[in-house]
């Protein structure tokens, strides 16, 4: 299967759902490309919409990272060689690099994440993909279509994905979605701003029984 975040950009697509999926797409790349400051997240976001519409909304990660290569602007350049490792040509090319998309049709799709769960940030990176096409196919789609994503030990991916659930809490109820977003400890989503934006655009907070340490 083909892993590709720039997959459910399409040029009949409106400017806010454009906008919504630029946000989302920007979150993972930060994490992919090591993005650690204001401007690199701003001329990353520039970069996204042009190459999108450049590649006549037909990108790739390979497309992107080349786009990025190819840049002026040595940050962006700096970027490219960082999403190396993502490319046809990276170790993780094989999960990146498929020519078949993924389809969601059925009632319930479970993931199991067994064989990369140690490799905690290409978890998050896959999972926040997987997502990305998930929520694409509803708003791309019949919106009257109700859907449910459910996270399960998502304390292992917060310290990587805390962004990208933040910006898809934000998003996901306009598309007829809801996220779950389960943790061990109620401390896992205080770590930072962007942790307590998940707690804080939740409808619903369900605590379990704690032991008597909690």
């Amino acid at each position: 299967l083909a892993l590709n975040p720039f997959a459910g950009f399409n040029a009949s697509m409106s400017s806010d759902d454009f906008n919504d999926l630029v946000k989302c797409a920007k979150e993972l790349l930060i994490i992919m490309c090591g993005v650690d400051s204001d401007r690199g997240a701003a001329e990353l976001e520039k970069a996204i919409k042009d190459s999108v519409q450049k590649a006549n909304y037909k990108l790739d990660i390979n497309g992107f990272a080349s786009a990025l290569e190819q840049s002026k602007s040595q940050l962006l350049q700096g970027y490219a060689a960082t999403l190396y490792s993502y490319t046809k040509e990276g170790i993780y090319g094989k999960y990146f690099s498929g020519v078949k998309s993924a389809s969601f049709k059925e009632q319930i799709t479970i993931f199991e994440f067994e064989e990369i769960k140690k490799d905690k940030k290409l978890l998050a990176i896959i999972l926040q993909i997987l997502l990305m096409e998930i929520t694409n196919q509803f708003f791309t789609g019949d919106r009257s279509q109700r859907f449910m994503i459910i996270v399960d030990e998502a304390w292992m991916l917060l310290d990587y994905a805390a962004g990208f659930f933040a910006e898809f809490a934000r998003t996901v109820r306009k598309y007829g979605g809801s996220l779950v977003t389960c943790v061990q400890n109620f401390n896992d989503l205080q770590k930072t701003d962007q942790h307590r934006a998940i707690l804080e655009n939740s409808t619903w907070t369900v605590m379990l029984k704690q032991d008597e340490k909690g």
